[in-house]
């Protein structure tokens, strides 16, 4: 923690441990910021940088978890409202992605696929299915960053679509 009478303000982001063995160096290790880092945190943040294409998030794949933290790679809906940014890395054009996010909510008939292309922020409000998010046409590094709004406590998950995809 930082020293000074505002210190105890600044927390560092420590890695989560959750891995995808699949994806090597195209999604690094996502940094963490929460009720851990910060005590009473009304928020939980995961940074992700996205390096390469052919990744992401709700696919199904299996997970390295470290002891303790048992989180699902399955599309899933949950009872607190999630925020995902979706920011560039360009300095010199804060308008420009850097590639293509594919970001699936809804289920079964009513599952409907979105294409980001540039810079955005998508709402996932309390009981919405949502999940798969795959990067693809990566370009340049970029920024996913889902944000829990309240205190994320386990079990998170409240259900997994069976029929998520027509």
């Amino acid at each position: 923690m930082a020293k000074g009478k505002y210190g105890k303000y600044i927390s560092k982001l420590r890695p989560t441990g959750i891995k995808h063995p699949e994806y090597n160096k195209k999604i690094r290790e996502p940094l963490l910021f929460n009720e851990m880092s910060y005590p009473g945190a009304k928020i939980q943040a995961v940074t992700q940088l996205i390096c390469d294409s052919g990744c992401g998030w709700g696919l199904g794949l299996p997970l390295v978890n470290p002891p303790g933290l048992n989180v699902k790679d399955e599309p899933h809906t949950h009872e607190f409202d999630e925020v995902w940014l979706f920011i560039g890395t360009n300095p010199k054009d804060n308008k420009e992605l850097g590639g293509e996010v594919e970001f699936w909510m809804g289920e079964g008939d009513e599952a409907e696929k979105y294409t980001i292309t540039e810079p955005s922020a998508v709402v996932v409000p309390a009981g919405v299915a949502h999940c798969p998010v795959y990067f693809k046409n990566v370009k340049r590094p970029f920024f996913s960053i889902p944000i829990v709004v309240g205190p994320h406590r386990p079990p998170h998950y409240t259900k997994i679509p069976s029929a998520f995809r027509k």
